[in-house]
């Protein structure tokens, strides 16, 4: 908030969770739209451009690693990243520079999980991640289903332990990129456990929010 005030925004403060913010900045548009300039919702979640902005993450990866790249695991809320690398490496395989798909495997907070069917349960520290209702559910999980992928979830002890772990070794992340690690230290997220017939190839775990 303080780095939003330092910009010049107006900030509104809304009670609950991140949720709620999102519905009052909604309906602050739809009663904006009666007279004069109307407002617009700029949520990176309705912007198809977005996710083609996010896709340059697989021309990225591709560049530095190739086909070596047998997995990408992502924390997941509203699923840009996942939408973005299914983008990414499809655009690559369709113009002939890249032959597979990896899997994209996407972690949620137990506590919130909406992609692996679970109801939320209270709050958790992947804030970032905690969306009950991602707009493009049905897109995340096609993604996910298409590359050979799953949702994965972790809990909260998980996520403290895996953000624990990675300050020790000097990689400082928000709590939500820290369900990427929790995931591969509690191995759900390697390749061996996996029955597709594809257990070669490197994973990349993407660490968010530094």
């Amino acid at each position: 908030m303080a780095a939003i005030s330092a910009l010049g925004a107006a900030v509104v403060a809304v009670p609950g969770p991140r949720a709620a913010a999102a519905t009052a900045a909604q309906r602050r548009v739809e009663e904006g739209r009666s007279g004069g300039d109307p407002p617009w919702y700029a949520s990176h979640v309705y912007q198809p451009a977005f996710h083609h902005g996010v896709k340059t993450l697989a021309f990225e990866l591709h560049e530095q690693l190739g086909e070596s790249i047998g997995t990408v695991v992502v924390p997941a809320g509203n699923g840009t990243l996942v939408i973005g690398l299914w983008l990414g490496f499809r655009e690559l395989i369709s113009t002939g520079r890249a032959v597979g798909m990896p899997r994209i495997v996407a972690v949620q907070s137990r506590r919130c999980a909406p992609l692996a069917g679970l109801a939320p349960t209270g709050p958790t520290a992947a804030v970032g991640i905690a969306v009950a209702s991602p707009p493009r559910a049905g897109q995340i999980r096609a993604a996910v289903l298409a590359s050979g992928g799953r949702v994965l979830t972790v809990t909260e002890d998980d996520l403290d332990e895996a953000r624990r772990g990675l300050a020790g070794m000097g990689v400082e992340v928000e709590p939500t990129s820290s369900a990427v690690w929790a995931a591969w230290c509690t191995g759900a997220a390697r390749p061996s456990d996996f029955s597709d017939g594809r257990n070669g190839g490197g994973v990349v775990l993407v660490l968010t929010g530094r």
